[in-house]
């Protein structure tokens, strides 16, 4: 055997464990027993075809036709626990994530890297950042790849700002992000990943060549417990004026919601039904959670540097005037940081972003709100340069005194009609 079929060979053995504990959860419905069982005697068989296969060219069609598939539904079948509930700001494609395809964001120099990983593969990449296609079109585009390739590497600042707000998107989306840096440059802390560092070597190729393996063919590690329940409630709830069909399935959403295959089926009818309004399901890395109800929250997406300190005060201040809770990215509910701002933008009513000298993890977070679709005001100082290309169409207010920040926010938060 040679040695790319013992390095695929080898991700196979943790996805036969990870099988094996699906099988042996309890509770769930017999449909949902029948999906892991079934699941379980797929990858049997692709295992016995697998010890059969001799050549790379095998090796490949291989995985096109039948490994990276099945990896990918186990991936989101394991992740529907963290089922939650969105509307994404540049709406919702229904079309189905595509195994074969990469969404690429970064620079040309390190995009012809990843395609010359991808074109032995048989795999498409597709670029999420500038380029001639609309800003829809490049969402759309990401949110049907299988894997994110993002290229930290790059000292263009606008273009640094465009991956991480990519990033962003990619964590809300739940798929497998894979982040390129330079040696000895540092990463954003919202970055929770694996990281390839390029030292501009031959060996460059090679650990991209072994990230993307990988990324293909794991699973997520997941965490962060359930949503699915609140989910299920969430969306019932946010449809107004419900349709004697609707109601129908609104009382079978309830008889068979203990069943995850059952539930979901029903849970596509309703938001078939509703597509114009643009509801979407994300599957993330971990629980979603939505706004309370009982107090509205802005959360200050915002760097924590000594020098924003009179801004957080100026959001703070308007937050209080308005009875709205404030929240920034170092009170969030759990210790893990990344998961900390997944939770804070999710019970958010209002997202207040600071774009000013475009800070990496301040990107991230937009992305991320932009794909839960909560609002998000965008702010930064007079004087600053901060369209990059991901945001050049989206209105940015701009501030030259604490006081004018404050009325920014205070018309943000009247213009939510929140309930305080």
């Amino acid at each position: 055997m040679n040695s790319r079929l013992q390095s695929i060979g080898r991700l196979l053995r943790p996805l036969r464990s990870s099988l094996f504990d699906l099988v042996n959860q309890r509770g769930g419905s017999k449909a949902d027993s029948t999906e892991a069982f079934d699941l379980q005697k797929t990858l049997g068989y692709i295992e016995v075809d697998f010890s059969q296969l001799a050549s790379d060219a095998e090796l490949v069609e291989f995985e096109r036709f039948r490994l990276r598939p099945f990896v990918l539904q186990f991936d989101q079948i394991l992740r529907r626990e963290h089922a939650t509930l969105g509307r994404p700001t540049l709406g919702w494609s229904r079309n189905a994530r595509d195994p074969n395809l990469l969404a690429f964001c970064g620079s040309t120099a390190t995009q012809r890297l990843v395609q010359q990983v991808c074109s032995p593969r048989e795999m498409r990449i597709v670029e999420i950042a500038g380029g001639g296609a609309t800003a829809k079109d490049r969402w759309e585009s990401q949110c049907a790849a299988r894997v994110g390739v993002f290229d930290l590497s790059s000292e263009d600042k606008m273009l640094r700002a465009s991956v991480c707000q990519e990033v962003g998107i990619s964590i809300a989306l739940g798929q497998y992000p894979i982040v390129l840096a330079r040696k000895g440059s540092r990463l954003p802390f919202d970055v929770d990943t694996r990281s390839v560092i390029l030292e501009q070597s031959p060996s460059d190729l090679e650990r991209i060549d072994v990230a993307i393996d990988e990324a293909l063919l794991s699973v997520l590690p997941a965490s962060g417990g359930s949503s699915f329940q609140t989910t299920l409630t969430r969306l019932c709830q946010q449809i107004r004026n419900p349709t004697p069909t609707e109601r129908q399935l609104f009382h079978q959403l309830t008889s068979v919601s203990d069943s995850r295959v059952e539930a979901l089926a029903i849970t596509d009818l309703i938001m078939d039904a509703r597509r114009h309004e643009g509801f979407a399901l994300l599957y993330p890395r971990w629980a979603g959670d939505y706004p309370s109800g009982d107090s509205a929250t802005c959360f200050h997406v915002t760097p924590f540097a000594e020098e924003f300190q009179q801004a957080r005060s100026a959001v703070q201040k308007a937050c209080g005037d308005m009875k709205v809770q404030y929240r920034k990215g170092d009170q969030g509910p759990v210790a893990d940081i990344l998961h900390s701002i997944w939770l804070l933008t999710c019970r958010a009513d209002g997202v207040v972003a600071d774009l000013t000298h475009l800070n990496d993890n301040v990107c991230i977070e937009i992305g991320m709100a932009l794909a839960l679709g909560r609002p998000v005001l965008l702010t930064a100082r007079s004087g600053t340069e901060v369209l990059y290309p991901d945001i050049e169409k989206m209105q940015v207010r701009f501030y030259k005194t604490p006081p004018q920040l404050s009325n920014l926010v205070a018309d943000f938060l009247t213009s939510l009609e929140l309930e305080s």
